[in-house]
């Protein structure tokens, strides 16, 4: 499969120009999530993790959630680069949205700046903002980032795209291809923990979750 890298207009970000590994960075814009009525989480304060065809992840910290909505699941996952994951249910008015975020509470070496915070899954709320604008989730439900109208894909996640070549830049042609032995993610979502491009750990491989 191939992929034409779209070029950001003035004011955008193409996330083909995001590192591999990844950088954590401060977000400048107001960051809220709201789910059952109730805004969970709003801050000034969040972290952007930016990583190559992956659109922002936003994390926030803990001070500015409300951590008496989430409760701790069992469920853990593995990152290549920022290490252990665990996740939290989210629960309000007797709705509750399971593995709906996740935290690093000790990140690898390098991304100490996303410790105490916590990252939500857009679909898996009712709706989540940066700034004034309401995001949308990055295609395919595996992954965790947050599309907005400044940021330009091609973004992977969605079917055909679990394969990609893993650049930090485009090749010559400007266009991407999919390693052909990989496993596509629309096939994988439903029964493999999401890991940011990880793997998941042993204790959760037998996890059959919801698509997130």
């Amino acid at each position: 499969m191939v992929r034409q890298r779209i070029e950001p207009g003035p004011g955008q970000e193409s996330v083909w120009d995001y590192p591999r590994p990844p950088r954590v960075e401060d977000s400048t814009k107001r960051v809220r999530v709201i789910f059952n009525g109730v805004t969970i989480a709003d801050s000034e304060r969040a972290k952007r993790v930016l990583e190559t065809s992956h659109p922002p992840t936003y994390y926030i910290p803990e001070e500015d959630v409300k951590m008496e909505y989430l409760a701790p699941t069992r469920r853990r996952t593995w990152c290549e680069w920022k290490g252990r994951a665990r996740y939290y249910a989210v629960a309000v008015g007797g709705r509750t949205s399971q593995e709906a975020a996740w935290a690093y509470p000790e990140p690898a070496r390098g991304y100490e700046g996303i410790q105490g915070h916590l990252a939500f899954y857009a679909q898996a709320m009712d709706v989540c903002y940066v700034g004034d604008e309401q995001v949308q989730a990055q295609p395919g439900g595996f992954y965790g980032g947050w599309i907005t109208q400044d940021i330009v894909g091609p973004f992977k996640g969605g079917p055909g795209t679990m394969g990609w070549w893993r650049k930090t830049g485009p090749p010559r042609d400007g266009t991407w291809r999919s390693d052909p032995t990989s496993t596509d993610v629309s096939t994988i979502r439903m029964g493999v923990p999401h890991c940011e491009n990880g793997k998941p750990d042993d204790a959760t491989v037998a996890w059959k979750g919801r698509s997130r």
